[in-house]
């Protein structure tokens, strides 16, 4: 058997905890709405952050040879801001490539996915179907060279490291600076009855 507190209150108590609850929960929703801000503006440094390193990375762990690089890559990052919610997605069809090439779909594939820098997976007398090998000499391209260096996808450093930020700094984050929030607005808070 419960016991309703709302029972023994006097008319005038029940009017002090609704008045409490009236001007007390806007301002803890505000302070929820902006440690949300807050925290999705920390996200979104950090995602621009990583997205440049495994870039400036990939881009650095060969020097072509065998292609002309556009740098490209760094223009498919983007984020996306909505009522209390950020994506953050890549755009393939950003990114330039050569005639002749995969097109913007087939090189955001095998560069940001699968970490290639450049080659061809198919064509005649191809030594390797599917694996990319570079054709030689570099603007002619009438011969099989060697098979295209290959790195760290950018797309699997940037997505662990966002995950691995997500999981276990943003909650955190966001719960401090929402304490942060209401302990400063709170005493702000004057009661009128």
């Amino acid at each position: 058997m419960g016991t309703d507190l709302g029972s023994f209150m006097s008319s005038f108590e029940r009017r002090i905890v609704e008045t409490v609850k009236k001007q007390v929960q806007p301002i803890y929703e505000q302070c929820i709405k902006d440690a949300t801000e807050i925290t999705f503006n920390d996200l979104e440094k950090y995602a621009k952050m990583v997205f440049t390193q495994a870039i400036d990375r990939f881009y650095s762990s060969y020097s072509p040879g065998y292609y002309g690089r556009t740098e490209s890559l760094y223009d498919i990052f983007e984020i996306e801001r909505g009522a209390g919610s950020i994506t953050i997605g890549f755009h393939p069809e950003n990114m330039s490539s050569s005639e002749g090439s995969l097109g913007s779909a087939g090189l955001y594939e095998q560069t940001f996915k699968r970490g290639w820098h450049g080659g061809a997976g198919s064509g005649p007398d191809h030594p390797a179907p599917g694996a990319p090998f570079w054709r030689t000499p570099y603007g002619v391209y009438k011969h099989w060279g060697r098979s295209a260096a290959v790195s760290t996808p950018p797309y699997e450093e940037i997505s662990r490291r966002i995950e691995e930020y997500s999981r276990t700094v943003m909650q955190s984050r966001f719960n401090s600076t929402l304490q942060k929030l209401w302990a400063e607005r709170i005493s702000s808070i004057q009661l009128r009855f």
